[in-house]
């Protein structure tokens, strides 16, 4: 059994091996927790803001991407459209000069005879 002085001795050693503080001090450093803190608080919900603000403009950038995509589209299926257009008179024309070509035959034969 330990007696009442081995009892204050290691009570005496607890105290020793603590923190001691001055109240100005311990308020000081708790001041400095709290505004810490709150400046880690500002700091997350600036972060989020611009967070936010990314989102918002790369929802923006993906609508015009997909309107640019749909006008590039678009613009494919015009120019195939005219591509055949351009194609169907250009056979068109050919087939109109060679009729014409034999009408000419016909009429200088004709002529000839």
């Amino acid at each position: 059994m330990k007696t009442l002085c081995e009892r204050e001795s290691i009570q005496d050693q607890d105290f020793d091996n603590k923190i001691k503080l001055a109240p100005g001090e311990f308020e000081s450093l708790k001041r400095k927790v709290e505004e810490s803190g709150i400046k880690a608080d500002t700091k997350v919900a600036d972060v989020m803001a611009q967070i936010e603000a990314v989102k918002v403009r790369n929802k923006e950038a993906e609508k015009k991407l997909e309107a640019n995509l749909k006008a590039i589209e678009e613009i494919k299926e015009a120019t195939d459209m005219a591509l055949r257009s351009a194609e169907m008179s250009e056979a068109a024309e050919k087939t109109l000069e060679a009729q014409l070509q034999r009408w000419h035959k016909e009429a200088q034969t004709m002529v000839v005879a």
